[in-house]
């Protein structure tokens, strides 16, 4: 009776630790059962002393880094990029001495190239939102490294737009922006979202930001000039049109626009 009750302590303990959960969910996933996998590793996070070992998000971040290379099995796992990222970060956290350090990264590495091209193959099909999402999931990555991948930015404002999640979109412009991308159409797009919202007020403050940052570019006086003009702002709409004749004397079209309210005003 002593005996069985000190076997029974050591499964115990051995439960209590998670090592069971995660050694059965390594085996599941080596088999390729995956499925199994996820129920042991999820079993094993919840459990304290597994879930303070960074193998145990590491072994996390490889069974779904697996679905999502298995079309069948990743229809049933839809998240399982994202999960298989944040593992990897968790375990990168809890590696202190750097011991698997080269194989986190290695594996982020891969998350962000299999996302990049999920992004790409969701904005072929019209799936733009996800196309966004996939992209953004990357760009998480590249910031874990402090990299910036202007490419992937600009990728995911374009898909939100197209997406309509008008939000993201200008958010991810005006990144663009920051890292001067594609200018001057970064802020010049966020603006335009901005109008077709209605959020004049909005789209007038990226524009003035961008002037602030970029004085030379007329571009953007312009731009503040039609909305200016398209809400019969016409003091602030010839403001901008004399500050633009000022920076460029010789676009006749300036000096036209510059006419042109004169003579609506009759002077």
């Amino acid at each position: 009776m002593k005996h069985l009750l000190m076997i029974i302590g050591c499964l115990f303990a051995f439960s209590v630790t998670g090592q069971k959960e995660v050694v059965s969910a390594y085996n599941a996933n080596k088999e390729g059962d995956y499925h199994a996998a996820v129920i042991y590793i999820e079993q094993a996070i919840l459990i304290d002393k597994a879930a303070e070992k960074e193998k145990t998000w590491r072994y996390r971040g490889s069974i779904y880094l697996n679905i999502a290379a298995d079309t069948t099995v990743y229809a049933k796992y839809p998240d399982a990029l994202n999960i298989a990222k944040d593992s990897y970060f968790k375990a990168r956290e809890l590696d202190v001495k750097g011991r698997y350090q080269k194989e986190i990264i290695e594996k982020l590495e891969q998350i962000k190239l299999f996302a990049s091209n999920k992004g790409v193959e969701c904005y072929k099909l019209n799936e733009y939102v996800r196309a966004g999402e996939s992209f953004d999931l990357a760009l998480e990555i590249t910031k874990e490294f402090h990299i910036i991948d202007s490419v992937l930015i600009y990728s995911a404002a374009l898909s939100y737009k197209m997406g309509e999640v008008y939000d993201k979109a200008i958010e991810r412009y005006q990144d663009c922006a920051e890292i001067e991308y594609n200018l001057p159409n970064s802020y010049l797009e966020a603006a335009h979202i901005s109008i077709e919202l209605g959020e004049i007020d909005s789209a007038l403050v990226i524009l003035q930001n961008a002037r602030a940052k970029h004085p030379n570019e007329v571009a953007y006086i312009t731009e503040e000039y039609n909305i200016h003009l398209g809400t019969d702002n016409i003091d602030n709409a010839l403001g901008c049109i004399i500050t633009a004749t000022e920076m460029d004397s010789t676009n006749a079209l300036y000096w036209n626009l510059r006419g042109t309210i004169f003579n609506d005003d009759k002077n």
